[in-house]
């Protein structure tokens, strides 16, 4: 796994997650000089095999993982690129293709002048050659080491690349209303896949996590919702759908959360309404706190770590506050 900003974080939460089962080495890219630059770094772990590389901020299905596993086995290719169909093509990277093979790719042209609407999806399997590749990379425009540079070179060279569209769910959770696209899609993956098994949770209807078996007194509870451990929800709440509640998170009476996700050690007051909304660790909303009724902005509110909401507040949508 490699890891940049804030990457103790992720190390100690992933080390600490005993349900994961996981056996992971970490790999800290201190400069950040691009995603050939960071692939670069993890060619001593890789060695001389081939390998699979799908990008921290994505999402995809099981199933279009799976796809992209058994292309991989294709003696036909050398490399496979899986792509994405999305309805602003503008914003990413979008490929050229010809007999599903990759001749080429467009990084962020301009609006109206997209070639296709299918872009780079953020997984990938490469032959080990990719690193030849990436070793012969000059900087950018914007000073970064592009991976693509070095696929599309590697096409240029012979090299047979796969384009495999993906036929799932899929988003970049890289912006706050597509973190909570990116939430309800893993609830359907969960139910669909049956992945609580395998990461030992409790399931009860559309209910995930340890939680779920708290006898909660007069509370309505949609799903799908996670609820983990130690979690207190007051009477008369209503949760979901599409909520997340993380460990030792606390829910006054009559409150409404719903499309939201509220990380560990939250606190909502009494009476508050919390929609399409992320609370970070340790956040206070007080009592009667509502987000306010104007035209859809696409989420709710955005807090970071420690932020304090006080009583009788009216937020406006799309309102971002940071941690202390």
């Amino acid at each position: 796994i490699l890891i940049g900003h804030l990457g103790d974080e992720i190390v100690d939460r992933i080390r600490s997650n005993e349900s994961l089962s996981i056996k992971a080495d970490f790999v800290n890219q201190v400069e950040q000089l691009g995603t050939g630059h960071a692939v670069s770094l993890l060619k001593e772990k890789i060695r001389e095999e081939d390998f699979l590389l799908i990008y921290s901020d994505v999402f995809m299905s099981v199933s279009d993982l799976k796809k992209l596993l058994k292309a991989a086995k294709s003696s036909e290719f050398d490399h496979v690129v899986a792509v994405a169909r999305v309805e602003e093509p503008w914003k990413f990277g979008v490929v050229l293709e010809e007999d599903e093979m990759l001749k080429g790719i467009v990084e962020k042209p301009p609006k109206g002048k997209e070639p296709s609407n299918k872009v780079i999806a953020g997984a990938f399997y490469f032959d080990n050659s990719i690193f030849s590749y990436i070793e012969g990379l000059s900087k950018s425009p914007r000073g970064e080491y592009e991976l693509t540079d070095a696929i599309q070179e590697a096409a240029k060279c012979g090299e047979r690349v796969k384009v495999l569209v993906l036929q799932g769910g899929w988003t970049d959770a890289g912006t706050f209303p597509n973190l909570l696209e990116a939430s309800r899609l893993l609830f359907h993956e969960l139910s669909k896949e049956k992945l609580y098994l395998d990461l030992k949770w409790s399931y009860q209807n559309d209910k995930f996590g340890p939680g779920i078996e708290e006898p909660y007194q007069d509370v309505e509870i949609q799903g799908p919702v996670f609820i983990g451990e130690n979690v207190k929800v007051g009477r008369g709440s209503k949760i979901g759908p599409y909520v997340v509640l993380y460990e030792n998170v606390n829910v006054g009476e009559n409150v409404k959360i719903s499309n939201s996700i509220l990380l560990g050690g939250t606190s909502v007051g009494k009476g508050s309404s919390i929609d399409r909304s992320i609370v970070g660790d340790g956040s206070s909303i007080g009592r009667e706190v509502k987000l306010r009724r104007t035209p859809d902005r696409g989420f709710g509110m955005v807090l970071g770590r420690g932020v304090r909401i006080d009583d009788f507040r009216e937020i406006d949508p799309g309102t971002v506050l940071s941690w202390h």
